[in-house]
């Protein structure tokens, strides 16, 4: 299984295990370890758009190894915007700047 962090995109590889998906509290247990989003908090969708819910996952994610789920965090629906752009916003990773010489075009 596939778990993308909606927040930043970041994927994580998982195997939940048949107690896992046998019920969504466990599914979000194995969603918060993997992705680290608070277990209250966490909204999932398969890759078709799908919400994961207590009368569903079985059916959507018994047996299937590479299915895709998404994983969002139901907090920043709730808190004020100015706040979520603060605690997602990075820094950009710039390489340096190259030195020396550069060849010119002929």
């Amino acid at each position: 299984m596939l778990v993308t962090r909606a927040e930043d995109g970041e994927s994580f590889n998982g195997n939940p295990t048949s107690r896992d998906i046998d019920q969504l509290l466990n599914l979000k247990a194995f969603l918060n370890r993997l992705t680290g989003v608070p277990e209250d908090a966490i909204i999932s969708f398969t890759e078709d758009g799908v919400q994961l819910r207590n009368d569903n996952v079985r059916e959507l994610l018994g047996g299937v190894e590479d299915v895709s789920v998404f994983v969002y965090n139901r907090n920043y629906l709730d808190d004020p915007i100015e706040q979520v752009v603060n605690e997602l916003s990075v820094e950009p990773q710039l390489q340096p700047p190259v030195e020396g010489k550069h060849n010119e075009l002929i």
